[in-house]
């Protein structure tokens, strides 16, 4: 039966591995996008993609800037 580990994630863990995960995603629809889009169509997404992970990083920022108890 599974168990409960003994240390559980903590919010900054839980926040980057959200981050991970939709940077990786991000990437991944960018390069299937520049593989069948090519050309303009592919800048334009790979753009985008830059836009959207910059701001996840802000969002980031803000949301640990904003935790009750941190200090900075």
């Amino acid at each position: 039966m599974a168990r409960l580990p003994a240390n559980t994630l903590s919010i900054e863990g839980a926040a980057y591995a959200i981050l991970a995960a939709v940077a990786s995603d991000t990437v991944s629809k960018v390069a299937i996008g520049a593989v069948i889009g090519r050309g303009r169509f592919a800048a334009e997404i790979g753009m985008m993609a830059i836009l959207c992970l910059l701001v996840a990083g802000v969002i980031l920022g803000v949301t640990f800037a904003l935790l009750p108890g941190r200090a900075g």
